[in-house]
């Protein structure tokens, strides 16, 4: 075949490409990162990648998110909302905009490349049961000596959850690592900061649960994916940048709520619903009690022991047994 001929079946490709995958992104307060993740999505809309949909969560003026995306998304469907309805809520809005096969979920703190949406949809194309596909994802900013791969792996049970507080590190234990490059993999849970799906089985499944402001939400939908017969996969090959907890970290800036980098009210709230929907009222209730008494037991004794421990009293100020309440905003 001639340059000419190579260089039309290429340029098709990607058309096609263009026409299968909507990326959306939910904003809220995220002026910091913002500009980086535009540029990149604008890489893959100017390459027929995919088209990219915008939801700004109502982001106060004393933030210039908005200014950002009226000079910066012209290329994409900006969708300006009144009020903070949290992260799931805001993708949900984006999928319904989104008419094609596939879509891609991802924060503002993210980047993603031409040549990732094309692996990724070249998997799913070949996988016909999966559901959801998760990017290796590389964590941190540009120093390479505060960078790492984020973990895959099983869902998170009562027992691993009163594990960890214990000490024992059950979560950890059921993690799977991602190796850049490496071959894909089933499993059971991939990153909401990166997270592609296949969109008929997700309006299929209502998209993501509302209830979630913000936490477990992605838990939730794989949750609910693989109930349904279908599969999760790992894509080592596939790798994006993500820098982290940004638009969480301006919210929660002015307030003591953080626990572990999160916004404890919302993910202590989100994580006794997700367990209580899928595990049981006792079962959720027994994990923050067992957490709420054993943490400070076993920090208090790595203190003792001369280990990095967190205050003992840290986990006691925060949401125990309570779920987030039902609306549009917080």
């Amino acid at each position: 075949m001639s340059a000419t001929g190579d260089a039309r079946t290429s340029e098709a490709a990607r058309a096609r490409a263009g026409d299968r995958l909507t990326g959306v992104i939910v904003t809220y307060k995220s002026s910091r990162t913002l500009g980086a993740a535009l540029a990149s999505a604008k890489r893959c809309w100017e390459a027929a990648a995919f088209h990219l949909v915008v939801v700004d969560n109502a982001t106060p003026s004393s933030d210039p998110t908005r200014e950002i995306l009226a000079r910066d998304a012209t290329f994409a469907q900006v969708i300006l909302g009144e009020a903070n309805i949290g992260f799931g809520r805001g993708c949900n809005v984006g999928l319904a905009a989104t008419t094609t096969e596939y879509v891609v979920f991802f924060n503002p703190d993210a980047q993603m490349e031409p040549e990732v949406v094309r692996t990724i949809i070249e998997f799913m194309d070949a996988h016909p049961k999966c559901a959801i596909a998760g990017p290796a994802i590389i964590h941190g900013e540009d120093d390479p000596a505060h960078q790492h791969v984020q973990a895959v792996g099983a869902l998170a049970t009562p027992a691993d959850l009163m594990g960890d507080a214990m000490g024992l590190h059950r979560s950890m234990r059921k993690r799977q690592a991602v190796t850049l490059g490496g071959a894909p993999f089933r499993t059971e849970w991939v990153s909401g900061a990166m997270l592609v799906g296949r969109v008929s089985v997700l309006k299929q499944l209502g998209g993501f649960d509302p209830r979630f402001f913000l936490y477990w939400e992605e838990t939730d939908l794989c949750r609910r994916v693989l109930d349904g017969g279908h599969e999760i996969w790992a894509i080592p090959g596939a790798v994006v940048r993500h820098i982290g907890g940004t638009s969480a970290a301006e919210e929660a800036k002015d307030t003591k709520d953080r626990f572990k980098g999160c916004i404890a009210k919302h993910f202590f709230e989100s994580r006794h619903y997700y367990l209580a929907k899928h595990h049981g009222r006792l079962a959720a209730m027994m994990t923050d009690v067992v957490e709420l008494v054993a943490t400070p037991l076993v920090q208090g004794l790595r203190k003792v022991l001369g280990r990095a421990a967190r205050p003992v009293w840290q986990r006691w100020g925060y949401p125990v047994g309570r779920m987030p309440r039902e609306g549009n905003g917080h």
